[in-house]
């Protein structure tokens, strides 16, 4: 049993980020085969969401999530930091808050796999990997708002804020079960205290029957 966990961890440290690396390599040939194949696409999709369902699996799916994330910055650089900005947006210190936002995200991404491997469901895990997610779709989203005011950017903006509410309003694992049990022992506790009340009320009725049946007897 130790050496499976052993195992365990070393595979979960070690099959993600290769796998994402791949991935992430492989990006333009994985996008064509998906064009010319159609069905490719559901069935990944299908795929995916029975992982989630799974909850070693489950796992696996966001540490690999989490170093894609970080390679596709990483890789990307470079020609997004020398990618021309929009004219509105065209100033130093938005290209300085570009460059310190990219570093985040990638920094964050990298933070959640380790947290996320170190230990399933940590809630600082949770709140790096939606931090990068916020950053990530939120930097797009400006972006593309302030090239050409489109409603992506805006749709992009919201989704970005809300991956930044769930960060802050992420919980752990182990506290939510907690409280699953407090709310388990507290309806127990209520069911056995409205068990003895009606096994105290059918006594005294029981008792009021048996008083009334001998005063009938005398």
């Amino acid at each position: 049993m130790y050496l499976y966990y052993r195992w365990k961890r070393v595979v979960l440290w070690i099959a993600p980020p290769i796998i994402a690396l791949f991935g992430v390599h492989k990006e333009n040939a994985l996008f064509s085969l998906g064009k010319s194949h159609e069905a490719l696409l559901p069935l990944s999709v299908m795929i995916l969401l029975a992982a989630l369902l799974i909850p070693a699996l489950r796992r696996f799916l966001l540490i690999t999530l989490c170093y894609v994330m970080a390679f596709l910055n990483i890789i990307a650089y470079n020609r997004l930091i020398e990618e021309p900005l929009p004219a509105s947006l065209n100033y130093t210190w938005v290209f300085t808050v570009r460059i310190l936002a990219l570093n985040g995200v990638i920094f964050l991404a990298l933070l959640a796999a380790a947290l996320e491997t170190i230990r399933s469901g940590a809630v600082w895990a949770r709140r790096c990997y939606f931090l990068s997610v916020g950053l990530y779709l939120g930097g797009m989203g400006i972006r593309e708002y302030a090239w050409d005011h489109s409603i992506r950017g805006v749709a992009l903006c919201i989704t970005g804020l809300a991956a930044v509410v769930g960060a802050v309003m992420a919980r752990d694992d182990l506290e939510i079960e907690s409280e699953t049990l407090d709310d388990a022992s507290k309806q127990e506790t209520l069911l056995a205290a409205h068990k003895k009340a009606l096994a105290a009320k059918e006594w005294r009725e029981s008792s009021n029957t048996t008083d009334d049946t001998t005063k009938i007897s005398s």
